[in-house]
């Protein structure tokens, strides 16, 4: 709904595709004909790719053009890196060089492009041997993270669990006594933790044309995620931020960022300096809320992919905020138990700005709905499978 929303706001047709036939996406009353797809990993690739290259010479065949490509996770991402000369030659799109995309899915790698770059990260402890030699001296907290950002599922089940992005321990030993570090250490990045909370979690968000020129910009910061305060985005607004802008554009010339980008940074608490975490390449959540505040990024991708229309400036008003309301919830619930957030605090922030929501919107409420439905299914699934067991 993210991506699929701030299309019809600006009143481009949309096909979806998926690999999930019950995407609530499919919901909306602006899907018409939808491609479902039997996977994006190596099982399920070349059947995908064959449906996208017939789904696009349709279209290509209907309007005149190729059709812009919008893709919002890292799977998608890597399925495209895979087939990237079958895309290319259907699809408008504008992807970065080789090295650089490669790069950016895996997190040692993106440390590597971007020491030699010039971008400043948070230190990381070393690999093998050295990782835990490292650990067992290290009296500070630590931040781990996984190696891959694509179909690390197992890794998610096993240690991160279903919301989480990273863990944070509060010493190197505290982590090598975690029962499945030994299992999953190939697996693994580990950095110092720079301090701060999600306040200090800001970004900086852009397209770029083929020569790595920004067509558009604007700059964000999180207010909550769930958990607390290394997982999925709860509660987030766009800032206007004159420093933030200035280092995310140093960091995007540094890395040579082409096509849509967001830059994942911390400010430290203690003295403001900006690390950056990692870079999406890639259209986000985030979208849905710049369009409402004004900028409307896979619109200006969309003119010029396909007419090669520029925008005039890049204005954008920092108006409202975007909220998954059951995430943020939970995030209230666990910050109400350490103490951070009483009741009423979070009713305010929740007012405080007009609200875009993740899957609700007044004028197509069905996908919220369905979500709801589905919410309500899987408890009462869950209650009556305890009580069978109880009975049993």
């Amino acid at each position: 709904m993210t991506l699929l929303r701030p299309l019809v706001q600006a009143q481009i047709p949309v096909v979806v595709a998926t690999t999930d036939p019950t995407d609530t996406t499919l919901r909306s009353r602006h899907v018409k004909d939808p491609c479902l797809l039997p996977g994006l990993e190596e099982e399920g690739s070349n059947e995908s790719l064959e449906k996208l290259v017939t789904l696009a010479e349709k279209l290509e065949h209907r309007y005149g053009a190729k059709p812009p490509l919008v893709y919002g996770s890292d799977d998608s991402l890597a399925f495209i890196y895979r087939h990237r000369d079958v895309v290319e030659r259907h699809f408008a799109v504008i992807l970065n060089d080789s090295d650089v995309a490669e790069s950016l899915l895996y997190k040692d790698t993106f440390a590597e492009l971007a020491r030699e770059r010039g971008v400043v990260i948070p230190t990381a402890l070393g690999t093998g041997a050295a990782l835990d030699a490292n650990l067992r001296s290290f009296t500070r907290p630590v931040v781990v993270k996984p190696r891959s950002k694509v179909f690390w599922r197992e890794l998610k089940a096993n240690l991160f669990g279903p919301n989480a992005k990273a863990l944070v321990f509060a010493s190197g030993r505290e982590l090598l006594s975690h029962p499945a570090y030994e299992q999953f250490r190939g697996e693994l990045i580990v950095q110092e933790l720079i301090p701060g909370d999600e306040g200090q979690l800001v970004s900086f968000h852009g397209f770029a044309d083929e020569r790595g020129e920004l067509l558009t910009w604007f700059c964000g910061r999180k207010i909550r995620t769930f958990p607390s305060p290394t997982g999925e985005s709860s509660c987030i607004e766009l800032v206007l931020d004159n420093a933030l802008r200035e280092h995310g554009m140093f960091v995007a010339r540094a890395l040579g960022l082409k096509g849509p980008f967001k830059i994942d940074m911390i400010r430290d608490a203690a003295t403001g300096r900006c690390y950056t975490l990692e870079v999406n390449a890639r259209f986000t959540l985030w979208h849905q809320l710049a369009a409402a505040d004004g900028v409307n990024v896979p619109h200006i991708a969309y003119d010029y992919l396909v007419a090669g229309r520029r925008p005039d400036g890049v204005h954008y008003e920092p108006r409202h905020r975007w909220m998954n309301l059951y995430r943020d919830y939970k995030s209230f619930l666990q910050r109400r138990e350490e103490g951070n957030l009483g009741l009423w605090a979070w009713v305010r922030s929740v007012a405080s700005r007009p609200a875009v929501f993740e899957s609700f919107a007044w004028d197509d409420p069905i996908p919220a709905l369905s979500w709801f439905a589905g919410m309500v299914r899987a408890m009462v699934d869950l209650r009556l499978k305890r009580f069978s067991t109880a009975s049993g």
